[in-house]
């Protein structure tokens, strides 16, 4: 595991060593390998990849961790992404599919949000955060979040600009 302070830290209670990692990926691959990891977490195994000249497959079921490689780990590489949505048409699309993986992805849009990991009974609570209540005052707040997908919307209701009734 890596120490709390180390610069290579993404926060992730699993996350191994980029040194060990190199040591693995080298040990098993050659460069443009493509190397798997189901699990990819805070993308330390792409991001050595990428460095060894190995192609990449990374999955993960969290939209956070995915966002978190992209805009983190590889932001200057342009990588392929599947099974998130980054327009309005992927959104509307995923709510009816699974409720559920629309409302962590909404959630995870918000800076500093993190969804909850219970689904279900969870009070209508489907995000949170904690925020300093004013720049200068360091006691921080609880925020609560709620996702509301298209269903039950009142079709007269215009949407969003530029759409008119309910999404389809």
């Amino acid at each position: 595991m890596i120490k709390n302070f180390s610069k290579e830290k993404f926060g992730h209670d699993t996350q191994k060593p980029e040194t060990f990692l190199e040591r693995i990926v080298k040990a098993s691959s050659n460069e443009g390998d493509i190397v798997l990891d189901p699990f990819c977490g805070r993308g330390t195994t792409a991001a050595v990849s990428e460095r060894l000249n190995r192609q990449f497959i990374g999955i993960d079921i969290s939209s956070f961790a995915i966002d978190l490689i992209r805009d983190k780990r590889l932001k200057d590489k342009n990588i392929s992404i599947h099974g998130i949505p980054f327009d309005l048409c992927s959104a509307e699309k995923l709510g009816p599919e699974n409720p559920y993986n629309f409302e962590s992805w909404a959630v995870t849009r918000l800076p500093g949000f993190a969804p909850n990991t219970k689904q279900g009974a969870d009070g209508g609570v489907d995000g949170r955060a904690t925020i300093a209540h004013m720049p200068d005052n360091w006691k921080s707040k609880l925020a609560l979040l709620q996702v509301k997908g298209d269903t039950g919307r009142d079709p007269g209701f215009p949407g969003p600009p530029g759409r008119s009734g309910r999404a389809r």
